[in-house]
Order: C-alpha cells, then structure tokens, then sequence
C-alpha cells in the first residue's frame, strides 16, 4: 500500500506486508486451519482528535495511527509465523491494520504455540457469515414514472425537493456484489466517474475485474440506495455515486469473518492513500451476520473494526435478522450495545397498510447481550420493496436487508447536507427524528420508530458559508458536576425534552440501571440503582428518557 499522506516516513519497512497475503509453498492441508490472532499493544487505539468520526478532521490521522499500532505491535508476532512457514507447518499469513491482528492458516500444533505467546490478546476461529436472505420474492417491470411509495414514508421527496438527493456522497454496501450494467446504477458507479476501479470494488473470492453479482441481492440493496432509471426512481439518494464489496458470493456459508475484516479494512481507505476522501464512502450497508449456533450473542469480533471505521468517517448500518417474530433474535454484530449507537441496526415495516405494521419477520429485541436493552435502533420500509436486480431487471423482495438500505440512502443524504456530520451524530439525529410506532417511546418492535430524514436534517448540526457548523440545542445534557464523583453527582439539563422527565442512566455494557426524576434544569444521582443498591466504581453514562442524544460520561470513583 502506498501512503501519501503526511508523515508517512513514521512508517515501519514492515508495513509493506501488512496488506500482503504470504503463501508459503510446502503445506500439509489435511491438519490444516485458519485462525486470526488479535495482538496487544501499549498504543492508544485511536488517535486522539477532537472530532473523531468527521471524515474531513480525522481520516487521515485515523488510518495514519491504526497502520503505526499494527506496524510496531506484529512484527514479533510476524516474525515467528514466518519461521514457522520456513518449517512447513504454516502455511499462509495474512496482517491487518484496520484492527491489530494476523490472520494465520497451518497446523493445529503450530497454530497453538502462536496462541500461547504473550503478545496475542485473544484467538478467534474464521468462522462463515451469512447473507440475510429475504423472505419474499416476485417479479416486477420498471416504472413509466414516479418513485416508490416506501420514499413517501421517510421523507425522501421532501428532502429532494430542497436540492439534497446525494450529490458528492459516496454509499457502498457488503453484499453478493453488484450487476455493474444495470441501467439504474451503472452511471453511479464511481469506478465509472474517474475513480480506480481497485478502490470502487472489492471482490476477495471471485477475483472479478468489474462489479458483477451472481446471486442478484446485493444488486437490490444497492437499487435502494441510489437506484433510478429515467422517471423512474428506486434508490433514497438517486444522486450519490456508489462502490461495493461482494463478500457474500452467491449468499452461502463460503466467506468467513476474515472476509469480511478484510473489506472493512479496504473500505476505510480504498485507493491507500489516507490524505484522500473522495474514495472513502460515507456509509456502509450490512446485510450480513454470524449464523445462529456459530457464536453466542454479543460476540465482540467485528466490533474494533466498526468502531476504527466509524472514527475514519464512514457510518455503519445493519439489517437487525429475519428471525421474527420472537424476542432476542436479532442478529451478530447487529445486537451489540456497547453504546446507544453502535450496532446501528434496522428492522422492516410494511408499507402496504397505513398502519405502517412492523413485518412480522422482522428480529425483535432485546439484545442478547443483556437481555434489556432495546433493539433496532429505528425501521425502514422491508415489505414487498421494488428495485434492481441481474440483466436490468426488477424485483420485488422483503427482508430487513430491503429496510437497511433505506437508512444508508438516508445517511448519503445527510452527508450532503452537512459535509462533516460524525456518525454519532448522523444516528441520533434519526433516533431522534423518527416517527414513534408500536408502544409509546423505544421499543423492541419499531426502536426509535420510523425514520423521517427530512425531520433529522433539523437535528444534525448545520454548515454554515464559512464551513462553521451551528448545532441545534434541543435535547442536550449539559454535564454532571462533580466528574468524576464519590458519593453523589448535579446532572444538568440544558433544554428538557418535552413529554419527559427521566435521566437515564447505563452501565458500560449499556445495561439500563437508574431512573431519575428532574424538575427545573438539574437532577442528582447518589450512585444506586433503581434498586437502591449503590455500584460500584467505573463509567456510567446519562441521557434523557425517549431521546438518544450523546449520552454524558460519568466516572464513579469509590
């Protein structure tokens, strides 16, 4: 990889094989397995910048500081896969930056001494991901004229109309990959618009030159993203340009984790130079996930991945499962909790019924994590969608994987509108935003509710002439006084949500632990639960019930 980017001399000579896959020749396959070694490391795991998560202020640092952490942390590490290849007991390594480990295939007895070393952290096996298959299909033709009825339900004409329809956005799904010839989307191909075509597609199986799909999914999702032919108009953002990863093949079990760590790693920064943007897309739509037995839930394996893409600058989206109606089904990684974004998962609606039903295939929460908390984070339309499919075609399929694209058409808008939103607060501003459904407040059917972009631009913090954002005051915690604490902590609330008058308050695995009355501008925590039991020392996090703004940091020190 060639970085151009400012002090890239920092660089290590090993860094050149941090992105090559080292085969070594003489290999007994019968003993032979794969297992990718995560490596510890003193280093901070991400720079400390400001505004992490604006792509405009962080990328180049991010990815500058996550090729450093991996460049000094594997070289030990590396050093000895490598003689074990020279042995013949290794046979291939593979180093990633993204997240600070090697991935290595050889024998059991090899792959158990690099286990043991003191410097890996943890040890995970490269088990199969899954493409979450719709439950639907029909043939459909294309449109004379209009948009589809799902566009109606979040906003998106509305949004049109004020001159966003994601012009200068970049969206790129994980998927079965793309039929690059469709009419829909080919002219939004931005290996079609001036860009390498080795940093707008991403086929790590088939080895294809240009963008194709054999099984026609990823070609759907990406319809809904940007789709138009003509009048007639598939895609949320039919302006955006677009770029893809096929890591699903034709939708079975034959790609793995480490594919999928491996088009993280290329999304973050496509064409391998850090100092450049206009390659890195601004969202990433997930339809995908670990198949149930495989791990349990709330497996952390993809989570450093996510969290290092997201301070680069790119969104994160996941269709939660199609393994409704019953409780606690959603997805991995699509049920983690570790904060009150991340993972930013999206259930199905119908929008066949002007009740807006929640599909009952749709995976309910909550999350398996704890059990509590509530899950998807929103809903998109996922009954009975039209868009693109293989040689030009159409097709009419329902799934979450159908209402996630939603959502990441919706980011691409957004993005237009405010070039440097951080993806924090792209999610909040369409938590916040959306329209409630179901049971009043969040809930394990709808979330937050359906999302509404054209009420979530109101919320996103808006640019200005001279490049100066101006953030909306609404909804905000201000701060807790004193932090950290012992014994008892003022939180403040700049301007309460009308309708509410609860602070919530989480523990760090985001396990819902305190309510808290306000009146006024100001409540006080004692450091007890809703039980009256005090806990114990650690990080704790406050925020106003039915709203999901950036929750406060609290420390408690006994």
């Amino acid at each position: 990889m060639n970085f151009k980017g400012r002090n890239s001399i920092r660089i290590l000579g090993i860094a050149a094989i941090l992105t090559a896959l080292i085969v070594f020749p003489k290999f007994n396959y019968a003993y032979g397995a794969t297992m990718i070694f995560k490596l510890r490391s003193n280093l901070p795991l991400l720079p400390v910048i400001e505004r992490l998560g604006d792509k405009h202020a962080a990328h180049e640092q991010v990815i500058e500081h996550l090729v450093d952490v991996a460049t000094l942390s594997q070289s030990d590490f590396i050093a000895a896969a490598l003689s074990l290849g020279q042995s013949g007991s290794v046979k291939s390594i593979k180093p990633y930056w993204l997240i600070n480990a090697v991935k290595v295939t050889g024998e059991a007895n090899a792959l158990a001494s690099l286990k043991c070393r003191s410097d890996v952290e943890y040890v995970f096996e490269d088990y199969p991901v899954e493409l979450i298959a719709p439950v639907e299909l029909q043939e459909a033709s294309p449109a004379d004229v209009g948009h589809e009825i799902g566009l109606d339900i979040i906003a998106a004409p509305q949004v049109w109309a004020m001159g966003l329809d994601g012009n200068g956005s970049l969206v790129c799904n994980f998927d079965t990959g793309v039929d690059g010839f469709h009419p829909a989307l080919a002219a939004k191909f931005r290996g079609n618009n001036g860009g390498d075509r080795d940093a707008c597609w991403f086929d790590p199986y088939y080895q294809r030159e240009t963008p194709s799909d054999l099984q026609g999914h990823g070609t759907h999702t990406m319809g809904i993203m940007v789709g138009s032919e003509g009048p007639d108009t598939v895609g949320v953002a039919p302006g955006a340009q677009w770029i893809a990863a096929s890591v699903l093949g034709g939708g079975g079990f034959e790609r793995t984790i480490s594919d999928i760590l491996e088009a993280f790693q290329w999304a973050a920064d496509p064409d391998g130079d850090p100092s450049t943007l206009d390659d890195v897309p601004d969202v990433i739509n997930n339809s995908w996930g670990i198949p149930i037995g495989f791990y349990p839930p709330c497996d952390f394996t993809f989570w450093e991945a996510i969290d290092n893409l997201e301070a680069a600058g790119t969104v994160v989206i996941f269709g939660c499962g199609n393994e409704g109606p019953f409780a606690e089904t959603v997805r991995t990684p699509a049920d983690r909790i570790s904060s009150a974004y991340n993972s930013f998962s999206v259930g199905a609606l119908s929008v066949n019924h002007d009740s807006l039903a929640i599909a009952e295939f749709s995976s309910r929460g909550p999350s398996g994590c704890d059990h509590t908390t509530i899950k998807p984070e929103v809903t998109a339309p996922g009954v009975a969608i039209r868009s693109s499919h293989l040689n030009g075609g159409y097709i009419v399929l329902s799934g979450t994987s159908m209402a996630a694209p939603h959502v990441a058409g919706a980011v691409a808008l957004l993005r237009q509108f405010n070039t440097h939103a951080t993806p924090d607060e792209i999610k909040q501003a369409l938590m916040n935003s959306a329209t409630d459904m179901g049971i009043t407040g969040e809930d394990n059917d709808y979330g937050w509710g359906v999302i509404n972009i054209r009420r979530a631009i109101e919320l996103l913090p808006t640019p200005t002439a001279a490049g100066e954002l101006i953030r909306p005051r609404d909804f905000e915690l201000v701060s807790n006084y004193p932090n950290p604490f012992n014994g008892s902590t003022v939180i403040s609330v700049d301007s309460p949500l009308p309708g509410t008058n609860l602070i919530e308050i989480y523990d760090i695995s985001g396990r819902l632990i305190k309510h808290i009355s306000y009146e006024g501008h100001s409540a006080v925590w004692n450091g007890a639960d809703d039980h009256g039991v005090g806990v114990s020392s650690g990080i704790y996090f406050a925020r106003l019930k039915n709203n999901s703004a950036n929750p406060r940091k609290m420390i408690l020190l006994k």
